[in-house]
């Protein structure tokens, strides 16, 4: 590293050309004499030490017009040795690199690139002297751009790779993405396309995450001209307008100029001038208004082209004329040369030969110079191709000699090993077979005596094992004896305990003492206290006993959690609890399970929430985890804010009548609860655990393995003697034993997603309806018979349900009968009049239903929502701009939650993701699987 820094240095002093005298001010007389007396100097005439460096700096640059009896070389070098050492005597080497670094900037921006070179290099001696790794690192990249610029490629290469490795090591973040971009620049002239892509997505990645949006932008722009360098104009448009984007959001009129000159050089190629010419001029004042004259010299020699194409050649006269100018001012050899050939077509065309074959021999001077440079570039590529490979090889080569090597050692080692082993083998087998020979005779007759104490220990554990046996067999049946006394106590308790609290009623309204209703209010409260502690111990020994049968039929989990939200919100208001439930939309509408199970375990689980909770809240949670099409696994969660459990009451929770020491003085309770419901919980296949802190709450999670859903399932649900009076009604009631009329109602209702409960027979109706009501109850008009007798009946919950009679056929008995009813509906005839009437009736009256059958009616406004998707996603496809693909983005997203559509929802998501990244590969992608869809819905309709 030491030795590069050397070359750079020495390299800069012997190419620095000496030109012109000057006047010798003061401070350049003084710097012909000793340190001390430039110090006095410098000391005097200025009151700064800061103003001191730049005078000193400032003379060095200058030294190359005033100095000609010395060698500027050695001359430069001693002053800036002083100049070092006083900027280190007043701890001002901070300020003395900064200026460094900005006077080979100032002279790099004048295109005085040796100059600049022997300050960049200045700086990097100085840097690493200092052992300052951050202004090596600015040096080496400054250096590699210089040289890139003066196509040195192999010096560029070394600095940009050697400002890698150390920013790379020290995480210098900054440094490492100005290096790399440099060496993407230069695989890029190389026509290295590979490596040049590698290289700046690299750097466009690490923009991203910095949100460095400059960066971002020159990488785009990067991109973008490597694929137009591969022929792909098309893609490289796309990043070239991307880059347009930042660079307008931040300002960068720099950088909006650069891209518009290579959106115009893509429209040149597409055959368009037209919109050519304008980005062209767009950029050329741009460059005007920064004073840009490397890009404004190209801007002149392209509208000159573009103008001269248009055989407007008086007009591209004066553009190529400034092109020529600006050129030479600049440097710039390609553009000059493409100038002079232009200046050369032009001139010839308006009849001026003499001028014509004066520039025609500028061009090809100049042409044979840059192809000579090009030749030269050609030929340090192929060394660069011809020392990979040649590295390559000699690796293979060392590969293959090491693998070599490795043989032969394994195969003396295999030798060696054979040899000892063989060795070792036979004398181990020797004393093996002494040992074995000499212990055979000892395990003989230890192997009798073990028998004999075997026969032994045999017939004493037989022995023991019929004595465990009948003493297994005694506790088992004292169990079943116990469980059963349980029951039976439970049974015979339960009855007269039943009348206690009855009467202790009774009396209650009977008696106006207060004393006495005091005495009878204790009565009835420890009776339905010791009422609740039988029905547990009753129900526990059904479970033990294994008499307790769980039937599992059709249930809604959803509605069953509200029902007992309603049962318990009294006491959690009172309680100034919070009630909360979260229910998944993912959880299936219908599972087969056992309600009578299910809403026990809830409420033992809510019941002792509330029970245990004085302040905060209740949380109940939800949520289905898909196994395949028809089962799931139903996680429930109950948790709590109350004041929770210790580590060792958690280990007996579920344990028979135990309590909580924190718990059971404060809290009554029989301690059955928990053990019911973890025995419920697994009679149903589930597990059930529990996660709590003391003073900070309890949570219990029950989980239901394999549960079985009907994906599209029938609205109707039949209803006989063995379904369990407590049930959720559904939201219709159907009085038919017509099987065509019960599969046309089903049609209907499912299409409406109505519920409805079937009742074969007037009789079970009156059975299960009691005093509850349906919002509606549909009649069949063949059961008129049945009405007959059941019409008193049913004016006791007229004023609650709406009643419909269904007519078939008019028949005189049904036109006797039609008067008791709300609505009177012919089938199939008034099918659409039967919906609206349930639509009013059951959908407005609910309230919390949403309907396909409202969506039905909303037709209209989906039809002009897909209208405005397509015109969108239309816009988003032909342009250019990323904010038409962002706002198409946004109303995808929008359309797909409105209408409940889960892929549209998943790829409006994961496009605005891709925007966010510019990843333009993906939002492409994206757009031709919304195309793809499009297509497939106007197949289907």
């Amino acid at each position: 590293m030491r030795q590069l820094i050397v070359i750079f240095f020495m390299f800069s002093l012997t190419s620095i050309q000496v030109s012109g005298k000057g006047e010798i001010e003061p401070i350049q007389m003084i710097a012909n004499s000793s340190e001390d007396s430039l110090l006095t100097y410098a000391r005097s005439e200025f009151t700064n030490d800061t103003l001191r460096i730049n005078a000193f700096i400032s003379y060095i640059n200058d030294l190359k017009q005033t100095s000609s009896s010395i060698n500027v070389d050695e001359k430069r070098k001693e002053m800036i040795a002083k100049t070092f050492h006083f900027a280190s005597n007043n701890n001002l080497m901070n300020y003395f690199l900064r200026r460094v670094e900005e006077e080979g900037i100032s002279e790099r921006n004048k295109y005085k690139f040796n100059n600049a070179i022997f300050w960049h290099s200045t700086q990097l001696f100085y840097a690493d002297s200092l052992q300052r790794i951050s202004d090596k690192i600015l040096a080496l990249n400054n250096l590699g751009l210089l040289y890139r610029r003066m196509d040195k490629y192999q010096i560029a290469i070394e600095s940009y790779q050697e400002a890698l490795r150390l920013a790379d090591s020290t995480g210098n973040i900054k440094g490492y993405v100005y290096a790399s971009n440099g060496l993407g620049n230069i695989y890029l002239a190389l026509n290295n396309f590979s490596e040049a892509m590698q290289n700046f997505r690299e750097c466009l990645r690490i923009e991203q995450l910095n949100n460095n949006m400059i960066g971002v932008a020159i990488n785009l722009n990067n991109v973008g001209h490597v694929y137009k360098h591969l022929n792909d104009i098309d893609r490289a448009l796309e990043y070239f307008m991307l880059s347009l984007e930042i660079n307008r959001e931040i300002g960068s009129k720099r950088g909006l100029a650069i891209c518009y000159t290579d959106i115009g050089d893509i429209f040149l190629e597409k055959k368009e001038p037209e919109k050519a010419l304008n980005y062209y001029l767009l950029s050329y004042q741009l460059n005007e208004s920064i004073e840009d004259f490397y890009y404004l010299a190209i801007n002149n020699f392209k509208l000159a082209k573009i103008y001269s194409q248009k055989n407007s050649d008086l007009t591209a006269l004066p553009y190529v004329k400034e092109a020529i100018r600006l050129s030479e001012l600049t440097l710039n050899r390609s553009n000059l040369a493409d100038a002079y050939k232009l200046m050369y077509q032009i001139r010839k065309r308006l009849g001026n030969t003499k001028d014509a074959i004066q520039y025609l021999e500028l061009s090809s001077s100049l042409n044979d110079s840059i192809l000579n440079e090009n030749t030269q570039r050609i030929i340090f590529q192929m060394q660069a191709v011809f020392n990979r490979e040649k590295a390559q090889n000699q690796i293979e080569i060392l590969k293959n000699e090491n693998q070599i090597a490795d043989l032969r050692f394994k195969r003396q080692k295999i030798y060696n090993l054979v040899i000892i082993s063989g060795f070792i083998i036979l004398v181990v087998g020797i004393v093996v077979l002494f040992l074995v020979l000499q212990f055979r005779s000892n395990a003989n007759k230890l192997l009798r005596e073990k028998n004999q104490e075997i026969e032994q220990a045999k017939n004493k554990l037989a022995e023991y094992a019929e004595k465990l046996l009948l003493a297994k067999q005694d506790a088992e049946q004292s169990n079943r004896l116990k469980s059963q006394f349980l029951a039976n106590m439970s049974h015979e308790i339960r009855t007269p305990m039943n009348s206690v609290i009855g009467f202790s009623d009774i009396l209650s309204k009977m008696i106006h003492n207060p004393q006495q209703l005091g005495y009878l209010e204790s009565i009835r409260t420890s009776g339905q206290s010791l009422l609740v502690l039988i029905n547990d111990i009753l129900d526990l020994s059904k479970i033990e006993s294994g008499k307790q049968v769980i039937e599992f039929h059709s249930m809604d989990l959803r509605a069953l959690v509200f029902e007992l939200k309603r049962v318990f919100v009294l006491q959690s208001s009172q309680k100034m609890i919070d009630f909360e439930i979260d229910i998944e939309d993912s959880l299936p509408e219908i599972i087969h399970s056992s309600e009578i199970s299910m809403r026990q375990i809830m409420f033992n689980l809510i019941g002792n929430a509330i029970k245990f909770t004085s302040k905060g809240k209740i949380y109940i949670s939800i949520k289905a985890l898909p196994i395949d099409e028809d089962h799931c696994d139903i996680l429930l969660e109950v948790q709590d804010t109350g004041i929770g459990m210790a580590q060792e009451d958690m280990e007996h929770i579920f344990d028979a009548f135990y309590q909580s020491d924190i718990g059971k003085v404060r809290y009554a309770g029989t301690g059955l609860g928990l053990t019911i419901t973890k025995r419920l919980v697994e009679a149903l296949n589930g597990e059930i655990s529990v996660e709590s802190s003391v003073n900070e709450g309890t949570k219990f999670s029950v989980i239901f393995r394999t549960v079985k859903f009907h994906q599209q399932r029938t609205r109707l649900r039949i209803m006989t003697g063995k379904t369990n009076h407590l049930v959720t009604l559904s939201e219709i009631g159907l009085i038919s034993n017509s099987t065509p009329l019960q599969v046309l109602m089903g049609r209907t209702l499912t299409e409406l997603s109505i519920k409805c409960d079937v009742y074969e027979t007037v009789d079970l109706y009156n059975e299960f309806i009691g005093g509850k009501a349906y919002y509606c109850v549909l009649w069949d008009s063949n059961m008129i018979n049945s009405i007959d007798l059941t019409l008193s009946q049913k004016q006791e919950v007229k004023s609650e349900s709406k009643q419909i009679l269904l007519i078939h056929h008019k028949s005189e008995s049904t036109l006797k009968t039609q008067n008791y009813f709300d609505f009177v509906v012919e089938l199939p005839d008034e099918m659409i009049r039967l919906q609206q009437i349930i639509f009013e009736n059951v959908i407005e009256d609910s309230g919390s239903i949403q309907l396909d059958y409202e969506s039905k009616v909303r037709s209209a406004d989906y039809i002009e929502k897909y209208d405005e998707l397509i015109m969108y996603f239309e816009k988003a496809e032909k342009s250019s701009f990323i904010q038409d693909t962002s706002l198409f983005a946004t109303v995808l997203n929008q359309f797909a939650i409105q209408n409940h559509n889960a892929a549209l929802k998943d790829l409006g998501i994961k496009l605005t993701d891709y925007i966010d990244a510019f990843d333009v590969e993906k939002i492409s992608e994206c757009l031709k699987t919304f195309r793809h869809y499009l297509k497939q819905v106007d197949a289907k309709s």
